[in-house]
């Protein structure tokens, strides 16, 4: 069983507001896409970490023994098509693929490994984290508060 992490950096990062898009921006010191990587590099049931890149970005980041490059699509579908066929034509024996958005750079190494763990196990074909919903959610009408909905079946995607 082969696992690899498609690292999803493509984007242009247009809502945030910045100069650059947001993977590349500093975050404690370093680039949010170092802090991404490095999770996912200290992940030992992590086999392949593949990085999809905008054409304009393939300078920002070199290719090293431990991490493979691609570019990226026009959406972020296409960059996530893109780089599952660059793990296709690689010899097919990736597995199961864990796809990333490179600027959510505060996942865990042990984040990473439960995930992993439990796409190794499920005969599911995917499984995605999320956390149960908390806050109160109320329904509006009119600007004003006209009633709350039950969150009890209602998660946030990660």
């Amino acid at each position: 069983m082969t696992i690899a992490a498609l690292i999803v950096a493509a984007g242009r990062g247009h809502r945030a507001g910045t100069p650059s898009p947001k993977q590349w921006q500093p975050l404690g010191g370093r680039r949010v896409i170092d802090w991404t990587l490095d999770a996912f590099r200290s992940t030992p049931l992590i086999d392949r970490i593949l990085v999809v890149l905008h054409a304009d970005d393939l300078g920002l980041l070199s290719a090293s023994p431990d991490i493979e490059i691609t570019t990226g699509g026009d959406t972020r579908a296409g960059s996530v098509r893109n780089g599952l066929e660059y793990l296709a034509a690689g010899g097919g024996d990736v597995t199961h693929v864990l796809i990333h958005d490179v600027a959510r750079c505060c996942i865990t190494p042990a984040h990473i490994a439960q995930i992993a763990a439990r796409v190794q196990a499920s005969e599911t074909p995917g499984v995605a984290p999320a956390l149960a919903l908390t806050d109160a959610l109320w329904i509006g009408a009119e600007g004003q508060v006209a009633g709350t909905k039950d969150r009890s079946a209602l998660y946030r995607a990660q």
